[in-house]
C-alpha cells in the first residue's frame, strides 16, 4: 500500500468536560443514597407496622425471607456506589496525578474481599507509600481503600439488621381495675379441700 490511501483519523476524546455526562455519573448514587436514608428515617422514627407485618402475603418466614432480598439489594447498590469512587478516583490519579502502583490497579475489583487488604498486591502498594514522593496523597488514597472495604464489608450486616423489624410494646394507653375481694381471698395463705 502506498501513503496515498492513508486517511486522516479523527482525534479522540481521552477527557469529556460534559456538565450532563457528570451528572449521569453521579446517578448511580443517589438509589443508594435515598433507599439508605428511608431506611435510617424509618428506624429513627421507630414506625409501628402492626404485631404483624402489614403486608400482602400473611407468612412472616416470606415477608423475612423479601426483607432479606431487600437489604441484600441494598448492599449490591451500596457496592456499586463505592466502586464508582474507586474507579474513579484510580482513573483520576492515572490520568492527573502521578501514576499507579501496580498492586492499585485492580483496586476497583478487589476492595470488597477483606483479604485484599492482606495480599502481596496491597503489601507492594504499601512499600510502594514511602519509596516516592507525595506520601500523604497516597496515604490518603490506601485511606481511603480501606473505609470504602470497611464499608463494603459492613453494608449488607447493617442493612439486614436495619431492614428487619423488631417486636417491641407499643403503649397504647391503659386503666386500673379493682376486684371485689378482700387479699385473703385472691391470696389465700392456706388451701382446704372442703367436703
Amino acid at each position: 500500500m502506498g501513503r496515498k490511501h492513508i486517511r486522516n483519523e479523527e482525534k479522540k476524546i481521552a477527557i469529556a468536560n460534559s456538565q450532563r455526562l457528570a451528572l449521569g455519573r453521579c446517578s448511580i448514587h443517589i438509589l443508594p443514597i435515598s433507599i439508605s436514608a428511608l431506611i435510617l428515617i424509618l428506624n429513627l422514627k421507630q414506625v409501628f407496622i402492626g404485631i404483624d407485618f402489614s403486608s400482602l402475603i400473611h407468612s412472616q418466614t416470606i415477608n423475612l425471607a423479601l426483607l432479606q432480598t431487600a437489604a441484600k439489594l441494598q448492599e449490591l447498590l451500596i457496592v456499586a456506589s463505592l466502586a464508582t469512587e474507586t474507579f474513579q478516583l484510580l482513573r483520576h490519579e492515572l490520568i492527573h496525578g502521578d501514576g499507579l502502583p501496580l498492586g492499585l490497579l485492580a483496586a476497583g475489583f478487589d476492595f470488597t474481599k477483606l483479604s485484599y487488604f492482606w495480599s502481596p498486591e496491597f503489601a507492594g502498594t504499601l512499600r510502594s507509600i514511602y519509596s516516592r514522593p507525595r506520601k500523604l496523597k497516597r496515604s490518603a488514597l490506601v485511606l481511603f481503600l480501606v473505609t470504602v472495604g470497611t464499608l463494603a464489608a459492613l453494608a449488607g450486616p447493617s442493612c439486614a439488621v436495619l431492614l428487619i423489624p423488631q417486636a417491641r410494646d407499643w403503649p397504647a394507653g391503659g386503666t386500673t381495675f379493682y376486684l371485689n375481694a378482700t387479699r385473703d381471698r385472691i391470696w389465700p395463705a392456706k388451701f382446704q379441700l372442703k367436703t
